[in-house]
């Protein structure tokens, strides 16, 4: 995509906080839930926002992501899968569009990263239902525009990345959050201590952690946003607004669902608590998928020679507090997701 296009995709982004698509879409899927658990909405972006959010997960170092291990006996859960994960607040237009997904449900943390799946990469079926718990310092940076619920010592928390979610403009959230992953260093004492044998730089980091208070959530809504097509750009036309070329949007229309991905790519949402049955939805471009916690689904293998990228994660509530057990944090992407066993599973 261009250098224009983008520009256009991000000054959308900026200014959709407001916007009457968001109220709309905000509606469409609290209905849907409401009367299902489930909902599916199509084209959740305009047409050249959407494709802006594709090429940028296109071009994501997937080689240096994190990647789910193919020995799954060491997780919580215990699902099998394979798949890359990369964080998204760093990214303007990833950043954006995960912001705007934060806000189809206010008042909720939320828990979005970037994903892609290749020749057989899956998902076994899991309800999703695993605990997460945030230190005091990643509440008080993820949380979004609308004050959540929590204690006071929460709320009243403030801190730079904290706008990553918030309402700032795009380009400054993300240069600060990538600021602050630089200077997170510290957080991996453990990890590296462990690596290096150093049993003094172990129980100092070990002291670290449990000085640090944190705060249990739980998945109230999973999300799936999917960015797929069978070629690598959009036919000429994409970008046209004007009503007077609505015949050349129509065309273009068409030809898109040329480039759909097809059910013979794999790679398919199975939601296997559908009313009818195992319904499997095709991680089509620009459509959404999500659905309360727990329910059972999972996700079919990528046929060899494709690519599936998403936008995932969910929508955290506070938990009550209960009995220490192995958690599931927010996973880092990158270098740190080789050194642990944390994982969220992609959608």
């Amino acid at each position: 995509m261009s250098a224009k296009g983008q520009s256009a995709a991000v000054r959308w982004l900026d200014s959709v906080a407001s916007g009457a698509r968001l109220r709309t879409l905000r509606r469409e899927l609290r209905r849907q839930l409401a009367a299902k658990g489930f909902a599916k909405l199509p084209e959740l972006l305009p047409e050249h926002v959407a494709e802006a959010v594709r090429q940028a997960l296109k071009v994501l170092d997937w080689e240096q992501a994190g990647e789910g291990a193919r020995d799954d006996a060491g997780y919580e859960d215990q699902v099998q899968h394979h798949f890359s994960i990369a964080d998204v607040e760093g990214d303007v237009v990833l950043l954006g569009a995960a912001r705007f997904l934060a806000r189809l449900l206010p008042g909720t943390l939320p828990n979005f990263s970037a994903a892609c799946y290749r020749g057989r990469d899956h998902i076994a079926p899991h309800t999703d239902l695993v605990p997460e718990t945030y230190s005091m310092e990643e509440v008080k940076q993820e949380w979004p525009g609308n004050e959540p619920q929590l204690h006071s010592c929460v709320c009243q928390l403030s801190c730079q990345l904290r706008r990553a979610y918030g309402r700032g403009d795009l380009a400054s959230a993300a240069q600060g959050w990538r600021r602050w992953r630089e200077s997170r260093a510290e957080t991996e004492n453990l990890q590296d201590a462990l690596q290096s044998d150093d049993l003094a730089a172990v129980r100092r980091a070990v002291e670290q952690g449990a000085r640090a208070p944190s705060v249990p959530f739980r998945r109230w809504v999973a999300a799936a946003y999917y960015l797929n097509k069978d070629r690598s750009r959009l036919l000429p036309g994409a970008f046209f607004t004007s009503p007077l070329l609505e015949h050349c949007m129509l065309e273009t229309r068409r030809a898109k669902h040329s480039q759909d991905w097809k059910p013979s790519f794999g790679g398919q949402f199975v939601d296997l608590e559908s009313e009818e049955g195992a319904a499997k939805h095709s991680p089509d471009f620009n459509t959404l998928v999500a659905f309360e916690v727990p329910r059972l689904h999972e996700v079919s293998a990528v046929r060899k020679g494709h690519a599936r990228y998403s936008l995932f994660g969910w929508w955290l509530v506070e938990d009550a507090p209960h009995a220490p057990h192995a958690q599931s944090l927010k996973r880092p992407a990158a270098k740190a997701e080789a050194k642990t066993k944390r994982r969220k599973t992609a959608k």
